[in-house]
């Protein structure tokens, strides 16, 4: 790669080729070039026997081309994929090599093809493109690794100072824009949440500027409502935002030429591109106290190697981290993911907000339940207590439906469909038995018992009558008759425990 060449990925028909394929998924995403080498049975010898598979049909959505080996085109089509592999954007290219070539002299013949040359942007364009960005009073950049691929690395730094901009880099233009500078903000990521510190740019810039970048940095739809124009360098790459004001496509070097005679006497403060800095730096510190934190071992690092040393990250939360804690100051030496992420993140996301959103319904219910008790229960005490206890489980239905049916289901399903939820079930199941003993003993006291009940046993009972009815109305789906099975059952208690 850093020869300027694609690299080269070998591996055995079949299995080895749909492991390459995940491979060149990566490489696909993360635009590196490489070509893909399998070997494959003859032509005529392929079948349903032995470690075959269809390779193109692997490699058709993920790779740029596929090609194969024959005696006739051997150094042609080695040549035709380490080409395509450069080309913009560089990529994975699959090329096949039957076996049955190992025996045969392989053809030298080669015709080269000259790189394509990209064409200067409409002088119209361009001249529209200067107008819309003279009108930005408090602009944001947007850069990304095509500034280094055209050479224009230099010219972004004069641009950002003439028009006083802040400057953001995607993913994979770490560096083209040196990340100590004052002028720095962020890496634009383009997730979705709504915190984020270059959404907090956006928000506040009054135009958007986006140069050598394109619509596959990014991790989501754009829905920021500001002014942007885009400088792309070819015509079927698509745009970082989702309707951009003014695209302009060609060659890079001309917008710069122009934009580069243009100053903005306001610009966005560099004041307060270091206070949102500083603001989200704060989350990023090392902890109070700590003898030795990630942030430690990344400063250490940053401090030891040189300016231009290469840096490999994984994804996940170092990456966050590196975005803040290690600044990139020349362009092609961060290599952390961009696009190409391994991390499954979105379902494990999904499921933990469902599993959290659990926990708040039944927080919500919880609290709704004490003050319908509550109410329920004011200036009542023994029987009269108990019994509307007992009623409020059935009623809650019919005064509350929604917040009930929850509180139910929780009471029904004791073990939940989170474990952490089992002990606040089960001390839940204990609260309300606990309600009924105490107004048990409270009837027991003022004489309302006949002699010789067991109230621990009874209360036992209660309870159980109401995790039944609920467990058999929620199980059938009709809690239409909740509130009367519960006041036929509780004056059923009510009969045997009484005097005669």
């Amino acid at each position: 790669y850093f020869k300027g060449c694609p690299g080269l990925a070998i591996g055995v028909q079949g299995t080895g080729a749909g492991n390459m394929a995940s491979g060149a998924l990566i490489a696909r995403f993360e635009r590196k070039p490489v070509v893909c080498v399998c070997e494959c049975p003859a032509i005529d010898d392929f079948g349903e026997w032995g470690q075959q598979w269809d390779h193109p049909g692997l490699f058709n959505s993920v790779a740029k081309a596929c090609l194969r080996t024959s005696e006739h085109n051997t150094a042609q089509s080695a040549y035709d994929a380490f080409r395509l592999a450069a080309m913009p954007r560089p990529g994975p290219v699959l090329l096949e090599l039957p076996r049955n070539l190992e025996k045969t002299e392989g053809s030298s013949d080669l015709t080269t093809t000259a790189d394509p040359v990209l064409d200067d942007p409409d002088p119209a364009e361009l001249d529209a493109l200067c107008e819309m960005v003279t009108a930005f009073r408090k602009p944001v950049i947007i850069a990304g690794d095509d500034v280094r691929q055209q050479g224009c690395v230099p010219q972004l730094l004069t641009l950002a100072e003439s028009l006083q901009a802040a400057v953001l880099l995607t993913m994979d233009g770490r560096g083209v824009f040196p990340e100590t500078h004052n002028r720095f903000g962020c890496v634009h990521i383009g997730t979705a949440p709504q915190h984020t510190l270059y959404r907090s740019f956006l928000e506040e810039a009054d135009g958007v500027l986006i140069v050598g970048a394109d619509g596959r940095m990014r991790e989501a739809r754009w829905d920021v409502d500001v002014p942007v124009c885009e400088l792309i360098t070819q015509p079927e790459f698509p745009t970082l935002s989702d309707t951009p004001a003014l695209r302009v496509n060609g060659r890079l070097s001309p917008g710069f030429e122009r934009l580069n005679h243009l100053t903005n006497p306001d610009g966005f403060p560099v004041s307060r591109i270091a206070e949102m800095r500083a603001l989200d730096q704060g989350r990023f510190e090392r902890p109070p106290g700590a003898q030795l934190a990630a942030p430690d071992i990344i400063a250490i690092t940053r401090e030891q190697m040189p300016e231009d040393t290469l840096m490999f990250a994984e994804t996940g939360i170092i990456q966050t981290m590196l975005e803040r804690l290690w600044p990139v100051t020349v362009p092609d030496t961060c290599f952390a993911s961009t696009v190409g992420r391994t991390m499954g993140l979105a379902i494990p996301a999904m499921l933990g907000a469902k599993l959290a959103l659990l926990g708040a319904v039944m927080d919500a219910s919880l609290a709704w339940f004490d003050r319908y008790l509550e109410s329920r229960l004011a200036g009542k005490s023994g029987l009269a207590a108990l019994r509307a206890r007992v009623l409020a489980h059935g009623e809650g239905v019919r005064d509350s439906s929604e917040a009930a049916i929850c509180l139910y289901q929780l009471m029904v399903d004791a073990s939940g469909p989170e474990p952490e939820l089992a002990p606040r079930v089960t001390q839940l199941h204990a609260t309300y038995r606990e309600g009924f003993l105490r107004h048990l003993r409270e009837a027991e006291a003022a004489g309302e018992l006949r002699g010789g009940v067991d109230l621990e046993r009874t209360a036992g009972v209660l309870l159980s009558i109401i995790h039944g009815l609920c467990l058999q109305h929620l199980g059938a789906g009709d809690t239409a008759r909740l509130p009367e099975d519960a006041v036929d059952a509780c004056d059923r208690i009510l009969r045997d425990i009484s005097p005669p």
